[in-house]
């Protein structure tokens, strides 16, 4: 995540379709999912890694782009 208004401060961190970690996801392997045939809502977790202790207070942003493959 970049920085709302220093673009050269980021923090780490990961994704998850699981609330406490889960499989990581990333952008080589994906995440197995066996659809019911109808509408799906699925919630996203991320998770800031530990130790940035260099990391700027204030507002960070990012875009994640999620590709489904049927």
């Amino acid at each position: 995540m970049v920085h709302f208004s220093e673009s050269d401060k980021f923090l780490t961190y990961s994704v998850s379709n699981v609330a406490a970690g889960g499989t990581k996801w990333d952008d080589t392997t994906g995440v197995d999912y066996t659809g019911t045939g109808g509408d799906v809502n699925s919630i996203a977790y991320g998770q800031i890694e530990a130790d940035q202790n260099l990391a700027q207070i204030g507002t960070y942003t990012d875009t994640l782009v999620v590709t489904v493959s049927y």
